[in-house]
This record gives C-alpha cells, structure tokens and sequence, in this order.
C-alpha cells in the first residue's frame, strides 16, 4: 500500500448516514479502505456525543506527520511576521504609521495563507452532527462523509441514508480542529498585537538643553513638537523631555527664524536617550556616577558635551540636573573626557549642567 492519497476528495460527492445510539461505524479506514486499527474522533460541534473511525497505521502516521508539519509552518509565519512589525518599528519610527499597519496586515495576512496551503493535509472530510429533519421531531445524529470506501461499507451494513441535504460547507478534515480554522489568521493576530505592543512599550526620548540664544525649535520626523525656552542655569525642570517609539528618527533644532541648529538621524532603540545641547562656550555637561552601597565613596565624573552636540545615552539616567549628593561637583583638576560609563547595580546617574574643564 502506497503513500495515502485522498484526491478522491474532488471527485466524490458527499453522502449522509442516520447513525443510531447504538450502533459504532466499521473497522474501514476513510482515507484508502484498508482495515482500520487506530482510532480517531470525527469532527463535532456536539459534545453530548463522539464519534469514532479507525485509520490503518500508515494513515494515522500520515496524519500526525500532517499535524507537525502545519504546526511548524504556521509557527513560521507567525515568527516571520512578527520580524516584519518589529523591523517597521525599527526602521520608521513613528512615520506612516497608518501605512506601516496596512504593510504588515497584509504581508501577516498572506504569510498565514501561504502557511496553510502549503501544510493542509489532503484527507478525506467528515463531520458528525445533529440534524433536525423535520418539524416537531427530534435531532438525529448524522454522518457526512466524502470516503467511497466508508460509505460502502455503511450502505453494505445497512445504515439509514439521508439523501437531500446539502453537506459539503460544513465538513472539515477529518484531523481539522479549532488550531487549523484560526491558524491562518494568527500570524496577522499575534503580528499586529506585537506591533501594538512595540508602539506602546519599546519606547525611546530626545532630551534638548537649550542655554540660547533665544528659543528653538523640536522636530521629530520632519513635525514640530515644542519650543524650548533658553535656561542657562542648572535647575530640575530645565530643558525639555519628550518621548518616541524607538527606531530611526529624524531630529532638529531649528530658531524661531527658521535657521538650523542641529540635525540628524539617529536609531533609537528602547530605553536610550537621544541628548542634544545648545551650550554656552563656558557651560558643559557632565554626568555624575555614584555608588551608594559604600558611602563616603567620590563620585564619578565624566564630560558629556560642550558647545552644540547630540549625545546618546544607553543606560537611564535617574537625576536630571539635580546633585546625588549635596554640593557635588567635579574635583580639581578636573576630569579628562571618559567614554560613557555604564550603569551597575548600586550606582544612581545624573546629568548635570556645570562650568567647563580647564583646557
């Protein structure tokens, strides 16, 4: 016996059989008529009842390789797409976001088909209802079956057959369950929900310090977002703070008069910050360290920026412009520039706004 094939799925029509309470269905494999030694539920939306036909064992491991080999497709796609709404993210930020959910609907949409086609076992379809078949009388129990093999043997052993009812929308693969209807839409659910959640939660930020003169200001993705005052001292609500979905993202400075003071392009990912400067040439930044599991210990300095510069910052900072610690400020001589040190348990960060090292 060969591999099982159920092309005879497109040439038979589907017949319908009474199958009383007491009665069980034969020992006949639906797939290719051989004798049947594996059980296998028929499809139901009736739990009041089960059905049971038998496979032989090459269809039932026909069946199960089926079941995997869906699984692993549709798990596929959903990965997939779920690639392509992260690299959306990624890579356009905020813009055309309307356009990025279309893209992302429709390539999910066609990976979970494509899924599906290509892993839908071809068997043949039963379904076991409960059919009402005229007024006033109770439901009977009918099976719709497209196998010639099983129908044969249900007409050979005398099974009452029900003859104009249409069957053929309702049947589903007799391995079919609730995982193969939905499975061609999960890639497009979980896709769209991660990129949701991407949205929502896989957020970055710009922080400006602007010192003048007179106020600039903000574009993000080419759309204005505020103007930023000039402050030119250091107090905690200086500067200006403003939030994003990671990815890359254009930003400027711009005056009131329309002239550029700073702009680039930078790829956010969640959790940095995007820190950019409009110094005095006598004020920098620098950005403060400490370890409080040991106190007394110095803190920690390093210079962030001077002049007009844009600083990324990859670890969160905890204090903006205010002192960890009473009266901190950088020793003398000052500092040499350090590349940026990286947060560790038991250390608390601050940027802070102080004069200039010596040169």
């Amino acid at each position: 016996m060969g591999e099982p094939d159920a092309r005879h799925d497109r040439h038979h029509k589907a017949a319908a059989f009474f199958i009383p309470e007491e009665r069980l269905l034969p020992p006949v494999c639906p797939q290719c008529g051989a004798a049947g030694s594996v059980p296998a539920l028929v499809p139901t939306q009736h739990a009041a009842r089960t059905l049971q036909v038998h496979l032989c064992d090459l269809c039932a491991a026909h069946a199960a390789r089926q079941a995997t080999l869906s699984f692993a497709w549709i798990t596929g796609a959903v990965v997939l797409s779920m690639s392509v709404a992260s690299a959306l993210t990624l890579g356009w930020g905020e813009r055309g976001r309307i356009l990025q959910f279309v893209v992302l609907l429709l390539i999910s949409l066609g990976l979970g088909r494509l899924a599906h086609a290509r892993s839908r076992a071809t068997s043949v379809r039963l379904s076991f209802v409960a059919l009402r078949v005229g007024p006033g009388k109770p439901d009977q129990h009918v099976l719709s079956s497209t196998s010639p093999w099983l129908n044969q043997a249900l007409v050979r052993l005398g099974f009452e057959q029900l003859d104009g009812v249409a069957h053929g929308p309702a049947q589903r693969a007799l391995t079919g369950n609730l995982w193969s209807r939905l499975a061609p839409a999960l890639p497009a659910v979980l896709s769209c929900a991660w990129w949701l959640a991407l949205h929502g939660l896989a957020r970055a930020s710009v922080y400006v310090v602007n010192m003048g003169p007179g106020p600039v200001i903000l574009l993000v993705d080419d759309r204005r977002h505020a103007m930023i005052s000039a402050t030119r001292f250091e107090q905690p609500n200086l500067g200006y703070h403003h939030e994003l979905v990671a990815g890359s993202h254009k930003v400027s400075l711009v005056t009131a008069s329309g002239q550029s003071v700073y702009s680039g392009e930078q790829r956010l990912l969640p959790g940095q910050t995007l820190l950019i400067t409009r110094m005095l040439p006598e004020s920098c930044l620098w950005q403060e360290r400490l370890d409080y599991e040991h106190p007394g210990s110095p803190s920690v300095w390093s210079l962030l920026a001077r002049s007009t510069q844009a600083v990324l910052l990859h670890q969160p900072v905890d204090a903006w412009f205010t002192p960890l610690r009473d009266g901190s400020t950088p020793p003398t001589p000052t500092p040499p520039s350090v590349p940026l040190a990286e947060a560790a348990a038991g250390t608390r960060l601050a940027v802070r706004l102080l004069s200039c090292p010596a040169p």
